[in-house]
């Protein structure tokens, strides 16, 4: 019996189903029922199942000393593929026969147009093809022509007088006027002069069209070689050496090649050691210094150093006892020849007594300093152009003399002993000249 009816139909046959293997209408539980409801809305059949649950990894690695599997790697992993060299084989065969990649570019097809066409594109085509070109249009009227205009807009007996005394080309076409009825407006009086002008200029103006080169502008760029082809060069910085406080304007290596002597304008000269950049001895004076010089003579180190209109030369104290010895003896004033007067006019020879060396005071600045290739002479050049070759020691007899000054206007400060018994110096318009021989070389 139906229970719960209203009319001729009961409510339990919307949970009944037909069993088609027991051929019996079964009736349907209310769990059945929320597990069909949830199945059709796309869930879970179980309420109770979390999908997005964290992941539990039921392996622990901590412990792992040894690997999940240690089989042997298969034969197959060190012989060639037989299936790839079948494929690389057809593919080689059909390269051969020239149907895999085709080497020959197509015939390129005439292009053609129709003539009688109404098509835009081929009527455009066409009028590319004409060397004539069409003549410009005539400017529409504009607002500044109104028979109405402003009061504000209309120029005063003043502004038009103004007019008259500015350039034809310069004064403006067209002066507004005031109407007050379309009726009033009478014919323009300019009509016939500007068809007449315009008819001139097409007349005369050859139109003509032109084919204008087009040009990319980075093929206009020079081509710049590569990098890789520029080597070797510099490209990364090796060592610094710090310690200046100013700008560093000279340096100098000995003839070993082990210590580096650098100027600088805060008035210090420091001796570097060229593998490490350490910093073995610092030199301050009182002015900022131009040039420094190390004696090419080996196992003699000593330091030539212009500032100002003073030449010092200093021990560096880097060679052995003997070598001390004997660069002190070098650097003792006891055995000075008395200069002419007019050479000490120019130079005067006085002991250092900061630094233990010596030093020499010019009457003008000293802007270069160069040595001579057996050490005993030193030759430097001021700010003046004006060179001196002065003979500071003698390795030989142990003595200490002026030579005689030499002076010319050179105006390049580029200047250096030769191998030959000269001076070279350089100038602006001769590469060299040789200034002066040097008596005894």
């Amino acid at each position: 019996m139906c229970r719960n009816t209203v009319g001729d139909i009961p409510l339990d046959c919307c949970y009944k189903i037909y069993d088609e293997y027991n051929d019996e209408e079964a009736e349907l539980i209310k769990k059945e029922r929320m597990l069909i409801h949830r199945l059709l809305k796309g869930e879970a059949p179980h309420a109770d199942f979390d999908p997005y649950a964290p992941y539990v990894d039921y392996f622990i690695w901590d412990d792992a000393r040894h690997p999940l599997s240690s089989a042997p790697e298969p034969k197959r992993r060190f012989i060639p593929s037989q299936l790839e060299a079948k494929m690389v084989a057809n593919y080689v065969r059909a390269i051969r026969e020239g149907g895999f990649i085709n080497f020959h570019k197509p015939e390129e097809e005439p292009t053609l147009y129709l003539l009688w066409a109404d098509d835009d594109s081929t009527s455009d085509q066409k009028s590319k093809q004409l060397t004539c070109m069409p003549p410009p249009k005539l400017k529409f009227p504009g607002h500044e022509e109104s028979y109405n205009p402003c009061l504000e807009l209309i120029p005063t007996e003043e502004e038009k007088a103004s007019y008259e005394l500015m350039h034809e080309e310069d004064r403006p076409k067209f002066i507004p006027k005031r109407f007050t009825t379309l009726r009033s407006i009478p014919a323009y009086a300019n009509a016939l002069k500007e068809s007449f002008d315009r008819c001139l200029d097409l007349l005369l103006c050859p139109r003509v069209r032109k084919k204008r080169i087009n040009i990319d502008p980075e093929s206009l760029k020079p081509k710049l070689p590569s990098r890789n082809d520029l080597r070797p060069y510099p490209d990364s910085c090796y060592l610094e050496y710090k310690g200046h406080t100013g700008k560093v304007t000279t340096i100098s290596t000995d003839c070993y090649g082990q210590w580096i002597a650098s100027g600088s304008t805060d008035g210090s000269v420091r001796i570097w050691e060229v593998e490490t950049g350490r910093c073995l001895k610092i030199w301050h004076f009182d002015e900022a210094i131009k040039c420094v010089a190390w004696n090419p003579l080996p196992g003699l180190s000593i330091l030539a150093v212009a500032m100002g209109r003073d030449l010092v030369i200093l021990n560096t104290e880097l060679d052995t006892d003997e070598e001390q010895k004997y660069i002190e003896e070098l650097l003792h004033l006891g055995n000075v020849i008395e200069p002419k007067a007019s050479v000490a006019a120019i130079a005067r020879w006085l002991p250092d007594g900061r630094y233990g060396g010596i030093m020499i005071r010019h009457f003008k600045n000293v802007s270069s300093i160069d040595w001579h290739r057996k050490g005993d002479y030193l030759s430097t050049l001021d700010s003046h152009g004006i060179r001196r070759n002065t003979r500071c020691c003698n390795s030989s007899n142990l003595e200490k003399a002026y030579t005689k000054a030499l002076q010319d206007p050179w105006t390049s400060s580029d200047c250096s002993f030769s191998s030959q018994p000269f001076i070279l110096v350089h100038r602006d318009k001769k590469e060299r000249a040789c200034l002066q021989s040097v008596k005894g070389r």
